[in-house]
Order: C-alpha cells, then sequence, then structure tokens
C-alpha cells in the first residue's frame, strides 16, 4: 500500500529483494514494533518509482527485515 500523505512506507526485506534488491542508503530511524521491539530498518530506498492508476510517484520507501501483517 503507497499513501503519499504517509509519514513513512514500508516494504518488506523479501519484497525488496524481489524486486531486485535496488540500492538502499541507511535509515537513521529507529522503529518500534506493536510488540515495543525496537530495530533498525534495513535501508531506505530514497526514491521508487510507482504507478498509481496512470500517474508514476516516487516514494521513499523504508526497507525493514520484519513481517509486515
Amino acid at each position: 500500500m503507497v499513501d503519499e500523505g504517509a509519514f513513512t512506507c514500508f516494504m518488506s526485506l523479501s519484497c525488496w529483494q524481489a524486486i531486485g534488491s535496488s540500492e538502499t542508503i541507511p535509515s537513521p530511524t529507529m522503529l518500534k514494533a506493536f510488540d515495543g521491539h525496537l530495530f533498525r530498518p534495513h535501508g531506505i530506498i530514497p526514491a521508487l518509482p510507482v504507478e498509481l492508476g496512470g500517474k508514476t510517484v516516487s516514494v521513499e520507501v523504508e526497507v525493514v527485515d520484519a513481517p509486515l501483517d
């Protein structure tokens, strides 16, 4: 799901690997899971092009090694 107004967009590590493992930059962010566990994202894809309804937008995406369900 992509929300252009969201503070952060996430992608699972397995999805990132499946789409070709584009280059990431280090993330300065610490994330907190619902169970209180703190972790640092794998990295940030600074400008992932996403096509939505004929419009292409670039989204910054945090790649996380955690289940997103």
